[in-house]
């Protein structure tokens, strides 16, 4: 299955949701949203991590949950304690904990951004660092 991540400032990233990475009713949810739009910013507290709010019905389970990430990795996070937050995907472009002001903030992670668009997710996550928050689209097609 297709995620693209489509920035209102430029640059589309491309990526792969895969049920195999250990999210598999993570991903399901998500091919059934089909996609939506939200506003991207940068984390405060996990480093090199883009995030967008995601629809409060999209609530998924704990699966194969971490809090060690790769640049590239594509994931899903909500309050686990439910505490009325937004769920919210994000993509990492570097190697990451995640962490919020709570401490550790276990992730599903759910696909990956294609290898030759790294550069890209690099450049795209310094400019959302520096210039503050834009619009994305987000668009998930494919089985």
């Amino acid at each position: 299955m297709k995620i693209e991540l489509r920035f209102a400032k430029g640059g589309v990233l491309v990526g792969e949701l895969k049920k195999e990475y250990g999210s598999p009713r993570t991903v399901e949810m998500l091919k059934q949203a089909g996609g939506f739009t939200s506003l991207a910013k940068h984390s405060r507290y996990s480093g090199r991590e883009v995030y967008f709010a995601a629809s409060k019905s999209l609530l998924a389970p704990k699966e194969q949950y971490t809090i060690y990430l790769s640049k590239g990795d594509i994931i899903y996070w909500r309050a686990w304690r439910d505490d009325g937050q937004d769920p919210v995907l994000s993509f990492y472009y570097g190697a990451e904990h995640a962490r919020g002001a709570q401490g550790d903030e276990p992730v599903n992670v759910i696909g990956r951004i294609r290898e030759d668009l790294l550069p890209l997710a690099e450049k795209i996550g310094l400019r959302v660092w520096l210039e503050g928050a834009e619009n994305v689209e987000v668009v998930i097609s494919g089985d």
